[in-house]
């Protein structure tokens, strides 16, 4: 009898991330809420969320939400290059999106 192990790990998803919709205004404001590239990469991969930033970045507020926005986790965190979350069973299995909030920036992401 031959036996074989397989290792099936999924494969890690990268989540687009993009900044709010600035008002139709060309105000101080309403630039500085619209960065010209984003700072982050957002990986998903089985439970765990992978953020990558592209320079250092302190008081960053992280919000997953479900399907009618409420928040299922949240937590501020300072990163340098990389930082991981492990996400409980209960937020996996219900979230929608992701928002990223640094320096008064909104970012959003969709799973």
């Amino acid at each position: 009898m031959l036996l074989a192990s397989f290792n099936m790990k999924a494969e890690k998803k990268q989540i687009d991330i993009t900044p709010e919709t600035p008002p139709n205004d060309d105000s101080e404001e309403s630039r500085k809420r619209m960065p010209y590239r984003c700072p982050f990469s957002v990986f998903i991969d089985e439970g765990s969320l992978e953020i990558h930033a592209k320079g250092v970045t302190s008081n960053v507020w992280i919000f997953i939400k479900d399907a009618d926005g409420q928040i299922l986790y949240s937590e501020t965190f300072f990163i340098s290059e990389q930082y991981t979350i492990n996400l409980p069973d209960h937020v996996t299995k219900s979230m929608v999106s992701l928002e990223l909030v640094y320096d008064n920036i909104h970012l959003y992401g969709i799973f």
